[in-house]
C-alpha cells in the first residue's frame, strides 16, 4: 500500500474459450494463476470449473494503474505475483 496507494488492475484484454454450459445454481470454482508479470501488467489464466469438468479458459491481460494511469507494478507485488 505505501508502494502505491489507491492503485488498481483493469482489464486491458481478455480471450476466453467457453467448452462447456453451466447452469444456474451449478457450484463453480474459478482459479487465477499468474503466467506472465511484466512492467505493468500481469498476463493471468483463469479455469471456471464444475467438479472435474472444465468449463471455461481465459487469458486475461490486466494493466496496473495508480494516481489514475498505468505504472510499473511496485517490485513487492511484482515478486509475490511471480512465485503465485
Amino acid at each position: 500500500q505505501t508502494d502505491a496507494p489507491g492503485f488498481a488492475f483493469v482489464v486491458r484484454s481478455m480471450t476466453i474459450d467457453f467448452l462447456r454450459p453451466a447452469i444456474l445454481d451449478d457450484l463453480l470454482d474459478v482459479v487465477t494463476v499468474p503466467q506472465e508479470v511484466r512492467g505493468a501488467s500481469i498476463g493471468l489464466l483463469q479455469e471456471c470449473r464444475r467438479g472435474d469438468d472444465l468449463l471455461v479458459t481465459a487469458r486475461v491481460r490486466v494493466a496496473f494503474i495508480s494516481g489514475g494511469k498505468a505504472q510499473r507494478i511496485p517490485k513487492s507485488l511484482r515478486l509475490a505475483m511471480e512465485r503465485a
